[in-house]
Protein backbone atom coordinates (compact mmCIF):
# COMPACT_ATOMS: atom_id res chain seq x y z
CA UNK A 1 0.00 0.00 0.00
CA UNK A 2 1.20 3.71 -0.79
CA UNK A 3 3.15 5.30 1.60
CA UNK A 4 2.70 9.18 1.40
CA UNK A 5 4.82 11.64 2.69
CA UNK A 6 3.57 15.23 4.12
CA UNK A 7 3.80 18.28 6.21
CA UNK A 8 2.20 17.97 9.77
CA UNK A 9 -0.84 19.72 10.55
CA UNK A 10 -2.48 20.94 13.38
CA UNK A 11 -5.18 17.26 13.05
CA UNK A 12 -1.77 15.38 13.57
CA UNK A 13 -0.22 16.32 16.74
CA UNK A 14 -2.10 13.28 18.95
CA UNK A 15 -0.98 10.84 16.48
CA UNK A 16 2.43 11.90 16.16
CA UNK A 17 2.32 11.94 20.00
CA UNK A 18 1.15 8.32 20.30
CA UNK A 19 3.83 7.41 17.30
CA UNK A 20 6.31 8.51 19.69
CA UNK A 21 4.90 6.69 22.88
CA UNK A 22 4.68 3.62 20.95
CA UNK A 23 8.39 3.65 19.06
CA UNK A 24 10.07 5.35 22.27
CA UNK A 25 8.33 3.15 24.74
CA UNK A 26 11.02 3.18 27.38
CA UNK A 27 11.39 6.87 26.80
CA UNK A 28 8.45 8.43 27.66
CA UNK A 29 9.20 12.11 27.50
CA UNK A 30 9.96 11.97 23.99
CA UNK A 31 6.23 12.96 23.19
CA UNK A 32 6.77 16.06 24.99
CA UNK A 33 10.21 17.20 23.07
CA UNK A 34 8.02 17.12 20.17
CA UNK A 35 5.43 19.64 21.99
CA UNK A 36 8.03 21.77 22.92
CA UNK A 37 9.50 22.60 19.75
CA UNK A 38 6.09 23.08 18.18
CA UNK A 39 6.21 26.55 20.44
CA UNK A 40 9.22 28.12 19.66
CA UNK A 41 9.76 30.62 16.68
CA UNK A 42 11.79 28.83 14.50
CA UNK A 43 9.38 25.45 14.02
CA UNK A 44 8.54 25.11 10.99
CA UNK A 45 5.54 22.36 9.89
CA UNK A 46 6.86 21.68 6.58
CA UNK A 47 10.37 20.40 8.41
CA UNK A 48 8.08 18.12 10.78
CA UNK A 49 6.90 15.08 8.47
CA UNK A 50 4.82 12.81 8.77
CA UNK A 51 4.14 9.09 7.19
CA UNK A 52 0.86 8.33 5.92
CA UNK A 53 -1.00 5.34 4.89
CA UNK A 54 -4.55 5.09 4.65
CA UNK A 55 -5.26 8.07 6.39
CA UNK A 56 -3.05 6.94 9.21
CA UNK A 57 0.07 8.19 10.83
CA UNK A 58 2.44 5.35 10.41
CA UNK A 59 5.99 8.18 10.97
CA UNK A 60 7.25 11.27 11.84
CA UNK A 61 10.34 13.02 12.04
CA UNK A 62 11.50 16.54 13.04
CA UNK A 63 14.20 18.85 11.74
CA UNK A 64 14.37 21.60 14.15
CA UNK A 65 15.77 24.80 13.01
CA UNK A 66 18.81 25.89 15.28
CA UNK A 67 21.81 28.35 14.79
CA UNK A 68 25.34 26.83 14.84
CA UNK A 69 28.36 28.95 15.49
CA UNK A 70 30.81 27.26 13.38
CA UNK A 71 34.93 28.38 13.57
CA UNK A 72 33.23 32.13 14.18
CA UNK A 73 30.59 32.28 11.63
CA UNK A 74 27.07 31.62 12.55
CA UNK A 75 25.38 29.09 10.15
CA UNK A 76 21.72 27.94 9.52
CA UNK A 77 21.08 24.86 10.48
CA UNK A 78 18.34 21.63 11.63
CA UNK A 79 18.51 18.93 14.33
CA UNK A 80 17.12 15.70 13.29
CA UNK A 81 14.85 14.35 15.99
CA UNK A 82 12.76 13.03 16.77
CA UNK A 83 12.03 9.78 14.13
CA UNK A 84 9.69 7.22 14.58
CA UNK A 85 8.00 4.49 12.99
CA UNK A 86 4.86 2.78 14.26
CA UNK A 87 6.37 -0.92 15.60
CA UNK A 88 4.19 -2.33 13.14
CA UNK A 89 5.34 -0.62 10.37
CA UNK A 90 9.23 -0.83 10.70
CA UNK A 91 11.44 -2.36 8.43
CA UNK A 92 10.17 -1.30 5.52
CA UNK A 93 11.84 1.81 4.53
CA UNK A 94 9.70 4.47 5.61
CA UNK A 95 12.03 6.23 8.39
CA UNK A 96 14.48 6.06 5.39
CA UNK A 97 11.66 8.05 2.96
CA UNK A 98 11.06 10.56 5.93
CA UNK A 99 15.15 11.11 6.46
CA UNK A 100 15.43 12.05 2.74
CA UNK A 101 12.65 14.17 2.27
CA UNK A 102 13.21 16.11 5.43
CA UNK A 103 17.39 16.52 4.15
CA UNK A 104 15.83 17.50 0.83
CA UNK A 105 13.66 20.01 2.18
CA UNK A 106 16.16 21.50 4.66
CA UNK A 107 18.30 21.97 1.97
CA UNK A 108 15.99 23.72 -0.33
CA UNK A 109 15.02 25.62 2.44
CA UNK A 110 18.47 27.05 3.09
CA UNK A 111 19.75 25.18 5.58
CA UNK A 112 23.47 23.93 5.52
CA UNK A 113 24.04 21.20 8.06
CA UNK A 114 22.17 18.72 10.02
CA UNK A 115 22.93 16.71 13.39
CA UNK A 116 21.83 14.04 14.99
CA UNK A 117 22.68 11.91 18.46
CA UNK A 118 21.87 8.41 17.00
CA UNK A 119 22.44 5.39 16.07
CA UNK A 120 25.57 5.04 14.37
CA UNK A 121 24.80 1.96 12.52
CA UNK A 122 21.72 3.80 10.58
CA UNK A 123 22.30 7.36 9.79
CA UNK A 124 26.06 7.17 7.90
CA UNK A 125 23.81 5.72 4.95
CA UNK A 126 22.36 9.16 4.29
CA UNK A 127 25.89 10.63 4.42
CA UNK A 128 25.85 11.90 8.58
CA UNK A 129 29.54 11.60 9.65
CA UNK A 130 30.46 10.28 12.77
CA UNK A 131 32.62 11.70 16.08
CA UNK A 132 31.86 15.06 15.15
CA UNK A 133 31.48 15.73 18.41
CA UNK A 134 30.68 14.42 22.34
CA UNK A 135 32.29 15.11 25.22
CA UNK A 136 34.56 18.43 25.24
CA UNK A 137 34.93 20.81 28.43
CA UNK A 138 36.74 21.72 31.64
CA UNK A 139 37.24 19.59 34.76
CA UNK A 140 38.35 21.28 37.74
CA UNK A 141 41.69 19.73 38.60
CA UNK A 142 41.64 21.26 42.24
CA UNK A 143 38.57 22.72 44.78
CA UNK A 144 37.40 25.86 43.97
CA UNK A 145 39.51 28.00 46.83
CA UNK A 146 35.85 28.72 48.57
CA UNK A 147 32.06 27.13 48.93
CA UNK A 148 29.63 30.51 49.08
CA UNK A 149 25.90 29.84 47.91
CA UNK A 150 25.24 33.05 45.88
CA UNK A 151 21.52 34.32 45.35
CA UNK A 152 19.59 32.02 42.74
CA UNK A 153 16.89 33.92 40.92
CA UNK A 154 14.82 33.19 37.52
CA UNK A 155 15.97 34.72 34.04
CA UNK A 156 14.07 37.40 33.00
CA UNK A 157 13.20 39.10 29.60
CA UNK A 158 15.87 41.96 30.37
CA UNK A 159 18.65 39.58 30.82
CA UNK A 160 19.08 38.78 27.61
CA UNK A 161 22.10 41.17 26.37
CA UNK A 162 24.46 39.94 29.68
CA UNK A 163 23.08 36.30 28.94
CA UNK A 164 24.33 36.62 25.03
CA UNK A 165 27.41 38.37 25.97
CA UNK A 166 28.27 35.79 28.92
CA UNK A 167 28.00 33.35 26.19
CA UNK A 168 30.01 34.91 23.46
CA UNK A 169 32.93 35.43 25.95
CA UNK A 170 33.16 31.95 26.82
CA UNK A 171 31.96 30.42 23.33
CA UNK A 172 33.92 32.89 20.30
CA UNK A 173 36.26 30.66 19.92
CA UNK A 174 34.53 27.03 19.84
CA UNK A 175 34.95 25.18 16.54
CA UNK A 176 31.21 24.12 16.91
CA UNK A 177 28.69 25.19 19.28
CA UNK A 178 24.77 25.79 19.23
CA UNK A 179 24.00 29.70 19.29
CA UNK A 180 21.31 30.35 21.69
CA UNK A 181 19.16 33.09 20.22
CA UNK A 182 17.71 36.48 22.55
CA UNK A 183 14.26 34.79 23.38
CA UNK A 184 13.64 34.04 26.85
CA UNK A 185 12.76 30.55 26.13
CA UNK A 186 16.06 29.83 25.10
CA UNK A 187 17.37 30.19 28.64
CA UNK A 188 14.18 28.80 30.80
CA UNK A 189 14.37 25.22 31.13
CA UNK A 190 10.91 23.36 30.79
CA UNK A 191 11.54 20.30 32.73
CA UNK A 192 10.91 20.77 36.59
CA UNK A 193 14.01 18.45 37.47
CA UNK A 194 16.48 21.21 35.83
CA UNK A 195 16.71 24.88 37.51
CA UNK A 196 18.26 27.58 35.16
CA UNK A 197 18.91 30.71 36.95
CA UNK A 198 21.33 34.10 36.82
CA UNK A 199 23.62 34.26 40.44
CA UNK A 200 23.92 37.03 42.02
CA UNK A 201 26.17 38.73 44.12
CA UNK A 202 25.30 42.08 46.33
CA UNK A 203 22.52 42.61 44.00
CA UNK A 204 24.42 41.84 40.12
CA UNK A 205 23.83 39.07 37.55
CA UNK A 206 27.08 37.27 37.71
CA UNK A 207 26.58 34.16 36.10
CA UNK A 208 24.11 31.64 34.58
CA UNK A 209 23.92 27.97 35.57
CA UNK A 210 21.70 25.35 34.35
CA UNK A 211 21.94 22.10 36.90
CA UNK A 212 20.08 19.34 37.49
CA UNK A 213 19.94 19.52 41.52
CA UNK A 214 21.37 16.04 42.43
CA UNK A 215 24.37 16.80 39.64
CA UNK A 216 25.06 20.26 40.60
CA UNK A 217 28.63 19.05 39.90
CA UNK A 218 28.01 19.41 36.09
CA UNK A 219 26.26 21.84 35.18
CA UNK A 220 23.99 21.69 31.51
CA UNK A 221 25.47 25.48 31.24
CA UNK A 222 27.58 27.35 33.35
CA UNK A 223 28.19 30.61 32.08
CA UNK A 224 30.06 34.31 34.03
CA UNK A 225 30.69 37.55 32.99
CA UNK A 226 34.23 37.90 34.22
CA UNK A 227 37.20 36.47 36.04
CA UNK A 228 35.97 37.63 39.54
CA UNK A 229 32.84 36.24 38.46
CA UNK A 230 33.90 32.66 37.67
CA UNK A 231 35.69 32.02 40.90
CA UNK A 232 32.36 33.35 42.52
CA UNK A 233 30.31 30.73 40.41
CA UNK A 234 32.69 28.11 41.05
CA UNK A 235 32.58 28.67 44.87
CA UNK A 236 28.33 28.83 44.29
CA UNK A 237 28.97 25.08 42.75
CA UNK A 238 31.00 23.80 45.39
CA UNK A 239 28.69 24.24 47.72
CA UNK A 240 25.66 22.83 46.22
CA UNK A 241 28.24 19.85 45.29
CA UNK A 242 29.30 19.23 48.70
CA UNK A 243 25.11 19.82 49.48
CA UNK A 244 24.29 16.87 47.14
CA UNK A 245 26.62 15.03 49.05
CA UNK A 246 28.74 14.44 45.20
CA UNK A 247 31.85 13.05 45.46
CA UNK A 248 33.14 14.02 41.65
CA UNK A 249 34.93 16.87 40.28
CA UNK A 250 33.36 19.62 38.73
CA UNK A 251 32.52 19.29 35.22
CA UNK A 252 32.08 22.56 32.94
CA UNK A 253 30.67 22.10 29.65
CA UNK A 254 32.88 25.16 27.87
CA UNK A 255 35.35 25.00 25.03
CA UNK A 256 39.00 23.67 26.15
CA UNK A 257 41.78 25.81 24.97
CA UNK A 258 40.55 29.23 24.72
CA UNK A 259 41.71 32.06 25.92
CA UNK A 260 38.85 32.43 28.57
CA UNK A 261 39.70 28.78 30.06
CA UNK A 262 43.13 30.12 30.05
CA UNK A 263 42.58 33.62 31.88
CA UNK A 264 39.30 33.03 34.21
CA UNK A 265 39.51 30.14 35.74
CA UNK A 266 40.54 30.52 38.95
CA UNK A 267 42.18 27.04 39.99
CA UNK A 268 43.98 24.31 37.34
CA UNK A 269 41.38 22.50 34.86
CA UNK A 270 42.11 19.21 32.46
CA UNK A 271 40.82 19.23 28.91
CA UNK A 272 38.13 16.69 28.70
CA UNK A 273 36.94 15.49 24.74
CA UNK A 274 36.17 12.26 23.37
CA UNK A 275 34.10 12.30 20.43
CA UNK A 276 30.95 9.89 19.98
CA UNK A 277 30.02 7.36 17.16
CA UNK A 278 26.46 8.79 17.96
CA UNK A 279 27.32 12.18 17.44
CA UNK A 280 27.01 13.02 13.81
CA UNK A 281 26.42 16.01 11.50
CA UNK A 282 25.63 16.18 7.44
CA UNK A 283 26.59 18.81 5.02
CA UNK A 284 23.22 19.75 3.48
CA UNK A 285 25.05 22.70 1.58
CA UNK A 286 28.38 22.07 0.34
CA UNK A 287 29.02 25.62 -0.69
CA UNK A 288 28.87 26.64 2.83
CA UNK A 289 32.88 26.26 3.95
CA UNK A 290 32.51 26.68 7.36
CA UNK A 291 30.57 23.59 7.56
CA UNK A 292 32.57 21.57 5.23
CA UNK A 293 36.42 22.50 6.56
CA UNK A 294 34.53 21.56 9.83
CA UNK A 295 33.83 18.19 9.17
CA UNK A 296 37.04 17.89 7.24
CA UNK A 297 38.88 18.72 10.29
CA UNK A 298 37.49 18.59 13.21
CA UNK A 299 39.50 16.17 15.72
CA UNK A 300 42.60 16.39 13.98
CA UNK A 301 43.38 20.16 12.59
CA UNK A 302 40.73 21.33 15.14
CA UNK A 303 38.85 20.45 18.35
CA UNK A 304 35.48 18.78 18.34
CA UNK A 305 32.71 20.92 19.28
CA UNK A 306 31.33 22.07 22.39
CA UNK A 307 27.52 20.98 21.92
CA UNK A 308 25.33 22.19 25.10
CA UNK A 309 22.09 20.70 23.82
CA UNK A 310 19.14 23.16 23.69
CA UNK A 311 16.88 23.70 26.72
CA UNK A 312 13.99 21.23 25.65
CA UNK A 313 16.24 18.16 25.28
CA UNK A 314 16.44 18.57 29.59
CA UNK A 315 14.10 16.79 29.97
CA UNK A 316 15.17 13.45 28.08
Amino acid sequence: MQIDIRSETPEDAEAIAELHALAFDKEPAIPALVALHRQRGAFDPELSLVAVREGRAVGHVLFFPRLLHVGGQAVRAVVLSPLAVHPDEQRQGIGARLVREGHRRAGAKGYAASLVLGHPGYYPRFGYVPRMYGTSGLVLDGEAQQERLLEERPVRQADAELLERMWSSWFAEASLAFRPEQTLLDWIAPSPAVRSVLLEERGEAIAYLRYRPAEPHAPILFLSKSREATEAALAHVSALTRQAGVREPIRLPLPPGTERAREWMPVPVRESVAPWEAAMLLVLDEACSPVRTYVEEAGTQRPIGTIVWPVEFDSL
